[in-house]
């Protein structure tokens, strides 16, 4: 706007002219031209694109049907993927399951410990010891049993979860790290992540 005195001495504004207009527009103005072209064809573009994208949508259920085939599926699916970023070590380890026991006079099993090897490392399962038998140092006998079958797999290192009301102390008087807590479970108590590396 141009602003310009009158005869009344009263200031009034006057409408200066507009760079473009919607009419035709000048020839030094053609790239706005193009530019607004350009900015609603990528428009339509992505419309027609999120338009096929959720009609596809559309045509997706979650199917909550059990099935025994589908598990092993998915879990294949999930290897597949994984065997792309694996060291050549991790993939070519072979998984095994393992467990040992301890037995009293008349064969009654009263401890054991159990679990599974996997890209190189060990995995502990389950840890148990009848309550007539603790104390007694069947606990670690299973541990370090644990642990030379895992170096005699060339593992690097052993996993293992346990409660707050099991055995994280006697885990961590082991040299077993904690690596991760979740608080209030199960309710009440908690969960401990632990792990430990070997030579």
């Amino acid at each position: 706007m141009k602003k310009s005195l009158n005869q009344g001495g009263i200031w009034t504004f006057l409408p200066l002219p507009m760079p473009w207009t919607w009419g035709p527009m000048p020839l030094q103005h053609s790239k706005y031209t193009l530019s607004i072209k350009k900015y609603f064809r990528s428009v339509a573009k992505k419309h027609s694109q999120n338009t096929r994208r959720f009609k596809r949508l559309r045509d997706i259920v979650i199917d909550t049907k059990w099935s025994p085939k589908d598990p092993p599926y998915i879990r294949q699916r999930l290897k597949e993927y994984n065997l792309k970023h694996l060291s050549e070590k991790d993939v070519n380890f072979v998984d095994e399951e393992f467990c040992f026991k301890i037995k009293d006079e008349e064969g009654n099993i009263i401890g054991g410990i159990s679990g599974n090897t996997k890209m190189q490392s060990l995995y502990i399962q389950f840890l148990w010891v009848d309550e007539n038998h603790r104390g007694k140092g069947f606990g670690i006998q299973l541990i370090k049993g644990a642990e030379k079958y895992a170096v005699e797999k060339k593992c690097r290192m052993i996993k293992v979860d346990t409660f707050s009301f099991q055995a994280p102390d006697f885990y961590k008087s082991l040299g077993y790290e904690v690596c991760g807590i979740i608080e209030d479970y199960p309710e009440g108590h908690k969960q401990y992540l632990l792990y430990k590396k070997l030579d």
